[in-house]
């Protein structure tokens, strides 16, 4: 009982000082400018902070190409991170919607907006038998919020999303007629088209048509993604380039050796993905013994470079890491930070291999520079020969040929 009682005594800690933090955010942000133009949800913290920076995240939504589609003269950044409590950079929050509200609702009684929540949440609940805390304040209070916001607006807001706020699809769609908001999604990831099993039916897994009609606008990185949610039905679909909330570093590539980069998708626990542990252990080991063999037959000095997706958690395959650490340590490979600007990683290289079907190899095409997917042991999925005009490499024999072809014209 008496830890029951010390851990509910540290909740309400915790919960009065974010909503102490929350209230000094949205006073310093409402000086700056009062009428807030865009909010960018579902960010993570490893996005925010570590891979770039609220200020290059800005740049990034400044960047020409985006001028039409949305207006980020003055944005927040939700990032459901304790570093956003304490960061000092205002435009970054905890809860977008607990901010918005702070700064447009502040002379709006509490009463009201209990109101507001009550009839919406009439249909709501009545629809789901399972409603806890979070689904309350995911899918009844936050959309009352922004309902009785949208009501003191003079101009749109811009609300902008990832493909992980797909599980708030309830509150996006419960807003979809306001027109004081447009809704546009940024996919900032290539991979959303499913690899089948053999004899799968081909469901469209993970994407939930009707939610993403809920968006006026969907931002993608290239024509192939575009046709492909076209015809599953999307509709405002616009091709931008690529997506990473990172700036556009270059670096004039002067190396005596020859380089190599690997990007993965590091393998969870879970064998029923094809992203699984058997499958990228193959994949990296028949890497390194190809190069081993050129190595040897050319005496050229050939070096591989890993830059894994995320960095490294219990979450992922203790297998895989242990064989990249080994990897590492041995010097067969070089691993990269995870966080370390990919623009800048895949200029610095001679050839970009990548797990299918990764955003990279557009980012390489980009740069022009030469790159493939490569697999092994990858049953019961099933592979394209070519993948949007990239080749899709599994055996070892051509993977040599390959690499030995590149060589031969630096």
């Amino acid at each position: 009982m008496n830890q029951t009682k010390k851990f509910y005594s540290y909740l309400t800690l915790i919960s009065m000082l974010l909503s102490y933090s929350i209230v000094l955010k949205a006073r310093r942000i409402l000086p700056e400018q009062r009428k807030i133009t865009c909010v960018l949800f579902s960010l993570t913290a490893e996005q925010v902070f570590k891979k770039s920076n609220p200020i290059e995240i800005h740049q990034f939504l400044r960047e020409k190409r985006f001028e039409k589609l949305f207006n980020s003269s003055c944005t927040i950044i939700e990032c459901r991170s304790w570093r956003s409590l304490i960061s000092k950079r205002n435009n970054v929050v905890f809860d977008a919607t607990l901010t918005m509200a702070m700064i447009y609702l502040r002379k709006t009684r509490i009463s009201v907006i209990f109101k507001t929540a009550i009839d919406f949440s009439k249909s709501i609940v009545s629809e789901n038998s399972h409603v806890s805390p979070k689904f309350v304040k995911n899918e009844i209070i936050d959309p009352s919020i922004w309902i009785l916001i949208s009501q003191t607006l003079e101009t749109q807001i811009d609300l902008l999303a990832t493909q992980s706020w797909m599980n708030r699809s309830g509150f996006i769609h419960s807003i979809k007629c306001l027109p004081a908001f447009k809704k546009t999604m940024l996919w900032y990831s290539t991979n959303s088209e499913p690899i089948h099993r053999i004899g799968e039916v081909h469901m469209e897994r993970g994407l939930q048509i009707q939610s993403l009609n809920c968006f006026d606008a969907h931002l993608v990185w290239n024509s192939y993604q575009a046709d492909f949610l076209e015809s599953l039905g999307v509709h405002g679909v616009f091709v931008v380039g690529s997506i990473i909330f990172q700036p556009r570093i270059e670096i004039d590539l002067e190396n005596s050796f020859f380089s190599i980069l690997f990007t993965d998708v590091t393998p969870t626990s879970d064998e029923s993905y094809f992203y699984n542990s058997h499958m990228s252990i193959s994949t990296l080991q028949t890497i390194v013994d190809v190069l081993d063999e050129i190595k040897v037959e050319s005496g050229l000095d050939i070096r591989l470079y890993l830059k894994p997706k995320r960095s490294y958690s219990a979450f992922h395959s203790k297998e895989y890491v242990n064989l990249v650490k080994s990897l590492n340590k041995s010097k067969k490979v070089i691993l990269l930070d995870p966080n370390s600007n990919l623009y800048k990683a895949v200029s610095q290289s001679n050839f970009l291999l990548s797990t299918p079907y990764t955003s990279t190899n557009f980012i390489a095409s980009d740069l022009n520079i030469p790159s493939a997917y490569f697999c092994q042991n990858f049953d019961p999925w099933i592979l394209e020969d070519t993948h949007h005009g990239f080749e899709v490499i599994i055996s070892r024999t051509r993977l040599k040929s390959l690499l030995l072809t590149t060589l031969n014209q630096m």
